[in-house]
C-alpha cells in the first residue's frame, strides 16, 4: 500500500476523501466524493467527475516538500497550485490562481493527476500502485506566503526567500564625519605652523645680510664687498670716541689663499 506520509497533511476541507488511484490509465489525486479509483468518471477508473470534485488542502509545513503534479485537462488555463497562504492551504489544478484569490471556486477546480516524473510523484506513490484514500481532516491554519506566478508545464509554486537583517559593525555617521573635521583641522594647523617657520627663517636670513659690521670704537660701517684674490684695497675710517681721537684702519680683504 502506498504510503502518504502524514506530515504533508492531506486533507478535504468542503468534503470527500482524498484519493491517489495508483496504476490505473489516470491516476487521479485529489478530493472527490466518489471512489474515483474503482468507479471514475463515465465508467473509467482513475478519474473524479466534475460534480464530485472538491478542493484539496495541505500542510502549510510541508509547502518545500510538494514537487507540481499534472492536471488532467486539455484547458491551458488549468495548471497546478501550492498556495500555503490560503484558509485553507489550497492544493490542485485551479483556471484562475487561487492564491490571489484565496481558494478555487467549484467552477474553476480541475481533476489533477500524478506526475509522470518519478521524483515528482515520489511523495505521492511510495512503493507500491495501489489505491490511497486520507478521510477527510480540517486545517485552519493560515500563514502568509508569496504570490506565485504560474509557468506551463512547470511548479507555479514561488520560490522561498529569508530575510536576515544585516548587522553594521560600523562607525555612526556622526563619529565618522567628526573624526573627519578634526583631521582637517588638524592638518590645516600644522600647514599654518610650517608656513610661519619658513617665513620666519627667511625673515632672519634677510635681516643676517643687511646687518653692518660694529667696530671696537663703537661705530658701524656697510657690509664690504668682497673681491677676487688680488685685489688689496685699503680703506682708512676715522672714528671718534668720547674718550680719544684715533686712527683706525680697516683690514686688508687680500689675504685670500691662491
Amino acid at each position: 500500500m502506498a504510503n502518504i506520509p502524514p506530515s504533508l497533511g492531506a486533507s478535504c476541507p468542503s468534503g470527500g476523501t482524498f484519493y491517489v488511484c495508483l496504476g490505473k490509465k489516470t491516476e487521479f489525486i485529489g478530493c472527490c466524493t466518489i471512489n474515483p479509483c474503482t468507479t471514475g468518471y463515465q465508467r473509467e477508473p482513475g478519474t473524479c467527475p466534475p460534480e464530485n470534485l472538491r478542493p484539496a488542502s495541505f500542510s502549510k509545513d510541508s509547502y518545500l516538500d510538494l514537487p507540481a503534479q499534472e492536471c488532467d485537462s486539455s484547458d491551458s488555463s488549468a495548471l497546478w497550485w501550492t498556495c500555503a497562504g490560503n484558509t485553507p492551504p489550497f492544493l490542485g489544478c485551479c483556471k484562475i490562481n487561487p492564491c490571489h484569490r484565496g481558494s478555487c471556486p467549484t467552477d474553476r477546480l480541475v481533476a489533477a493527476r500524478l506526475s509522470p516524473d518519478p521524483d515528482n510523484r515520489q511523495i505521492f506513490v511510495g512503493t507500491s500502485p495501489t489505491t490511497t484514500s486520507i478521510e477527510p481532516t480540517s486545517t485552519t491554519q493560515s500563514t502568509p506566503t508569496a504570490t506565485p506566478t504560474p509557468t506551463t508545464g512547470a511548479d507555479p509554486r514561488p520560490e522561498l526567500s529569508t530575510t536576515t537583517p544585516s548587522s553594521n559593525s560600523g562607525l555612526p555617521p556622526a563619529a565618522i564625519g567628526g573624526i573627519a573635521a578634526g583631521a582637517a583641522v588638524l592638518f590645516l594647523a600644522l600647514i599654518a605652523f610650517l608656513l610661519w617657520r619658513w617665513r620666519r627663517n627667511v625673515r632672519q636670513s634677510q635681516e643676517n645680510h643687511i646687518r653692518p659690521f660694529v667696530t671696537e670704537a663703537g661705530g658701524y660701517q656697510p657690509t664690504p664687498t668682497f673681491k677676487p684674490v688680488g685685489y688689496e684695497p685699503t680703506v682708512t675710517s676715522t672714528f671718534s670716541s668720547p674718550e680719544s681721537s684715533k686712527s683706525t684702519s680697516l683690514p686688508n680683504f687680500s689675504g685670500f689663499p691662491s
